[in-house]
């Protein structure tokens, strides 16, 4: 169970104001090893602000309160120090290299933490297919990602955040553009297998449905402040429901991206290495 295991990541406190506006008021929850730990909340609720704040994109020193990664206060300032210190984000956007392999894609995600760019293609390769193999993935990793369905693409999304060894994997609406119920059952049992292999995985969702089938604990977001927290696995829908209704979802455009800029988390790597691996006419 997840109140057996050691608390992983802490957020305490943790207060974020733009402007007059309290993105997070006074956040605190406490994510354990092993364990799928939703975070619900409506647009507008701060749990965006939140996964900026954890991948690094809102750094250490500009908001109040803390927080620590294995008891040790996390001083983030920048998305590759998330990736360094085990952090790994997977944001709600698709953001692949169309016109590269599933192995590059996958090496991109690792090259963040190594500090460098010089991939060697059979190495690489032998890395990429260790890691589908380890997780159960079933894609082919010479496969080109523009011939990838929409459940493969989330799984590959997944896997190059898992190439880093995270300690914590930031799962943001994973369901998005996944439709059907097999290929949601496969994704949804894909998540709870991240937390039987001593992941601390937080699940970043509007869908309170999805949190009462996957997570462990929820945690509750209303603008910008925890409305409740529960501990599964018999959760109380009608009582989660009634405190999710904000006063923010009409401020709060729910088509913009993640991270505020077009591609979330590797835009600008994926934006140069789609035109370098362009095919040829």
């Amino acid at each position: 169970m997840a109140g057996e295991q050691p608390i992983v990541l802490e957020i305490d406190h943790v207060t974020k104001r733009f402007k007059a506006l309290a993105a997070l008021d006074d956040v605190s929850l406490h994510v354990a090893r092993g364990a799928v730990h939703a975070i619900v909340g409506e647009a507008g609720a701060g749990k965006t602000t939140l996964l900026k704040l954890l991948g690094g994109f809102i750094r250490a020193g500009d908001y109040a309160g803390e927080v620590r990664l294995q008891g040790a206060p996390l001083k983030l300032r920048s998305p590759a120090d998330a990736l360094r210190a085990g952090i790994a984000i997977v944001p709600r956007k698709i953001a692949l290299m169309e016109n590269a392999s599933v192995t590059d894609n996958i090496a991109l995600g690792s090259s963040q933490v190594q500090r460098s760019f010089w991939m060697s293609h059979e190495a690489d390769l032998a890395a990429s297919q260790k890691l589908l193999d380890v997780w159960s993935i079933d894609i082919d990793p010479a496969a080109p990602v523009r011939s990838l369905g929409p459940l493969q693409r989330r799984l590959l999304m997944i896997a190059r955040g898992l190439a880093v060894n995270p300690k914590v994997i930031v799962l943001d609406e994973p369901l998005t553009d996944v439709s059907g119920f097999h290929a949601t059952a496969q994704l949804l049992r894909f998540v709870r297998r991240l937390a039987e292999h001593g992941l601390a995985c937080l699940f970043l969702t509007q869908r309170l449905e999805d949190a009462l089938i996957v997570a462990h604990t929820i945690t509750a977001l209303r603008d910008g402040a925890v409305a409740g927290e529960w501990s599964g696995p018999a959760f109380d829908a009608a009582a989660i429901a009634a405190t999710l209704p904000g006063s923010r979802a009409g401020l709060i455009n729910p088509a913009a991206d993640d991270f505020g800029e077009s591609g979330g988390f590797f835009a600008p790597l994926n934006e140069y290495f789609s035109r370098i691996m362009r095919p040829m006419d």
